[in-house]
């Protein structure tokens, strides 16, 4: 049974609400927006521009609770990440396998923050290793040690981001109702599986409203938000408080807008202004954060591929331009920063936006609120298309065969000379071993990045052809 419970007793933060004392949720100022955690993605600098966006709450990226206890100078640079009094309301994550580790992170963070969040949904096989994550779900009487054992002492509230049983509604539910007894304040349901380690799939919004329905803690929802329009349907299928985003900000930090505003996710797009253009200047407005606040170049490298997508698609010298750089900066030996990059960016950003100018962005009319891009290499259509073909996955457009070979051939070259470089790997993935050197990277940094090249060569060779139509739907399950 998925009904709600009346026993305050099992949900205190109904008990605080009624004594008179503000809920979590309240002291956040009810936001409706919220930004996910994101590795290599929600940081200082990128969480200050999509505030300026209409961003009402953000999440840092997940870091780890053991480190952040055990190594002070994994603990510095966290909390410089959430050291600007300006970036609230805002809630740290956290991976941790015990109570006790969450516990102690908590205390070490608790003035930087109004929250902290136990990770219980990360997919990944340094997850499965590491005993935290989704492979948590299958220990839920560990995951109510964690939690309970945190929210007892911890001087901020604790909270939750989950994932879903895939199709098994009472399982989820009684996994929710687990950590609002244990003491969550606050759950973010993905709405997908640990099972869909990709955003291909879509997320179940039934399962996300069975548990808004059965708990009496906030409850945000996560999955499918592609484009602004998608919030309020979200918002009205799964009765949630609001709605967390994580790769769509990615491709347009705008999304929280005004919807009469031009939007881009990097594949659905207004009738507005041109989206590379557009793509250009949140490019250099991201800089302009990152000169405010600096971050790790690896971090503003990320960001600003992905800003740029949609340009270097239509212009590829681009893309070879920026992983060019990226190789010459991997293997620099001085120990780069992010503000030697934006040195060595804004001429490369000038130059595209004076090309960008005199040769606007196609595009194909899909309906009079946006534009889809053909011939980007995996735009993702909208969730109607999915019941439309009946298919379990996104529907992969056509790509333009003009821009294909080339680009192909010329990432596939900067993917050898990245991999060929001598650069020591970092992996804070793992707590049993510790970053070596500071500011710690996120795990397999430079494989990401050799990542980042090696897929551009398969996504534009996977659908090859002419046209803005579907060409491939998969009914199997990843």
């Amino acid at each position: 049974s998925t009904a709600r419970t009346d026993d305050s007793a099992c949900h205190p933060t109904v008990s605080s609400a009624k004594s008179g004392t503000p809920t979590l949720f309240e002291r956040l100022g009810r936001p409706r927006h919220v930004m996910a955690p994101m590795v290599h993605g929600s940081e200082l600098p990128f969480r200050m521009l999509c505030r300026r966006y209409g961003c009402q709450l953000c999440y840092t990226p997940m870091w780890n609770a053991a480190l952040v206890r055990d190594d002070p100078e994994y603990a510095a640079f966290v909390i410089k990440d959430a050291s600007c009094p300006d970036d609230r309301p805002l809630i740290m994550q956290f991976q941790a396998s015990s109570g006790k580790d969450l516990l102690a992170a908590a205390e070490i963070v608790a003035p930087y923050v109004d929250a902290v969040d136990l990770n219980l949904g990360c997919p990944q096989t340094c997850a499965q290793k590491g005993g935290y994550g989704a492979s948590l779900m299958d220990n839920l009487p560990k995951v109510a040690r964690i939690v309970k054992t945190a929210a007892k002492k911890s001087p901020v509230p604790i909270t939750a981001k989950i994932r879903v049983f895939r199709d098994d509604e009472q399982a989820t539910v009684a996994y929710a109702r687990l950590l609002e007894q244990a003491g969550a304040q606050m759950l973010t349901v993905h709405g997908r599986g640990r099972e869909d380690r990709e955003a291909h799939q879509l997320a179940n919004w039934d399962l996300i409203r069975a548990v808004k329905r059965a708990v009496r803690i906030p409850v945000l929802a996560n999955g499918n938000i592609l484009y602004y329009p998608d919030i309020p349907r979200c918002l009205k299928h799964t009765g949630c408080d609001g709605v967390m985003v994580a790769n769509a900000l990615l491709w347009d930090p705008r999304l929280f807008t005004n919807p009469a505003l031009p939007l881009v996710t990097g594949h659905l797009f207004d009738m507005c202004a041109p989206a590379d253009a557009l793509g250009v200047a949140l490019a250099k407005e991201y800089l302009e954060c990152v000169r405010q606040h600096p971050t790790e170049y690896l971090y503003v490298l990320h960001h600003i591929k992905r800003l740029l997508y949609n340009c270097a698609h239509y212009h590829p010298e681009m893309i070879v331009r920026l992983l060019q750089l990226q190789v010459n900066i991997v293997g620099d030996q001085s120990a780069p920063t992010s503000q030697t990059l934006i040195q060595k960016l804004e001429p490369l950003l000038d130059t595209l936006e004076s090309q960008v100018k005199d040769s606007p962005v196609p595009g194909r009319k899909k309906d009079p609120n946006r534009k889809m891009l053909g011939w980007l290499a995996q735009p993702r259509q909208l969730s109607e298309d999915m019941v439309r073909f009946k298919a379990t996955r996104w529907v992969e457009p056509k790509v333009h065969e003009d821009v294909i070979a080339l680009l192909q051939r010329r990432a596939a070259t900067i993917a050898e000379a990245i991999r060929q470089q001598k650069a020591p790997r970092a992996d804070a993935c793992n707590a049993e071993q510790p970053p070596s050197a500071a500011p710690p990277a996120p795990a397999g940094a430079l494989e990401q990045e050799e990542a980042v090249a090696a897929e551009t060569c398969e996504a534009v060779s996977e659908v090859p052809g002419e046209g803005p139509g579907p060409q491939t739907v998969s009914n199997g399950a990843v």
